[in-house]
C-alpha cells in the first residue's frame, strides 16, 4: 500500500504542502517587509521581473474580507504550477531571486510530503513527483473547458504563448514536471535517511539459530543406554 497511498493521498497532501509554501513566498514581503534592505521581492515581483510587486498586499484590502488569504494562496500557487524553470533558464538565466522562490516552496513540498509517506529513497521521489498530478488535470480541465466556451479559441494559450512561450497545458505540464522532479529529488534523500532495511538483525538471528541446531544434533549422539 506504500505506493498507492502516495499516488492517491500524497498528491493530495503535497498540493496543500506546495499551496501554503505559495502563499509565504507572496506573503513575504508584506510579513518582512525590510527583509532585504528594504528591496524586499516576493514571488509575484521575481516571475514578473518587478512589474507587481508586493502581491502580499492584495489579499489586505478589507473589500476582499475573509476572502484575502485565500486570494494569497491561489496567487502563488498559479505563478508556482504556471512558469517553468527551463523557460526562466533560458530568459532570465541571471535572476537568483526568480530561482529561490520557485525553487524552495517545490523542495520543502517534497520533503514534507516525503516525511509523511517515504519509507525508502524511491518513495521519496515519488512523493515529490506525484505532486504535479493534480494540477495537471485541472489545467487540462479548464484548457478544453474554455476553448469549448469560447468556440475553440483558447485564450489560455494565447496569454501563455505570450508569456512564456509555449501553450498553457504545455506550460503546466513542464512547470508542475520540473518542480516534482525537484520536490523527487529532496523528498529522495529524506526516504534515504528514513530507510531501514527488512530483516536487520535476520544474520545474528539465522547464527543464533545454526548454534541451537548444532547443539541439538550433539545431543542425539549421546545415547542413554541405562
Amino acid at each position: 500500500m506504500g505506493m498507492k497511498l502516495i499516488v492517491f493521498v500524497g498528491d493530495i497532501l503535497g498540493l496543500v504542502f506546495l499551496t501554503l509554501m505559495g502563499y509565504v513566498a507572496i506573503m513575504w514581503c508584506t510579513w518582512f517587509p525590510a527583509a532585504t534592505g528594504g528591496t524586499c521581492e516576493d514571488l509575484g515581483s521575481a516571475v514578473t521581473g518587478g512589474l507587481l510587486t508586493n502581491l502580499g498586499a492584495i489579499t489586505t484590502l478589507p473589500v476582499l474580507g475573509n476572502f484575502g488569504p485565500l486570494i494569497g494562496v491561489l496567487l502563488g500557487t498559479v505563478f508556482l504550477i504556471l512558469f517553468p524553470l527551463d523557460w526562466a533558464l533560458t530568459y532570465r538565466p541571471g535572476d537568483v531571486i526568480f530561482f529561490l522562490w520557485i525553487l524552495i516552496p517545490w523542495a520543502v513540498a517534497g520533503i514534507l510530503n516525503a516525511l509523511v509517506f517515504a519509507k525508502n529513497a524511491k518513495q521519496g521521489f515519488a512523493a515529490g513527483l506525484v505532486i504535479m498530478i493534480i494540477p495537471v488535470i485541472l489545467g487540462v480541465i479548464l484548457s478544453f473547458v474554455l476553448a469549448n466556451l469560447l468556440g475553440g479559441v483558447n485564450i489560455l494559450d494565447l496569454i501563455f504563448t505570450g508569456l512564456v512561450n509555449r501553450g498553457f497545458i504545455a506550460a503546466i505540464f513542464t512547470a508542475t514536471l520540473e518542480g516534482g522532479a525537484l520536490a523527487g529529488v529532496f523528498g529522495s534523500l529524506i526516504g534515504a535517511l528514513k530507510y531501514k532495511p527488512d530483516g536487520s538483525g535476520g544474520a545474528s538471528k539465522k547464527k543464533k539459530g545454526n548454534k541451537r541446531e548444532g547443539a541439538e544434533k550433539k545431543e542425539d549422539v549421546f545415547v542413554d543406554f541405562d
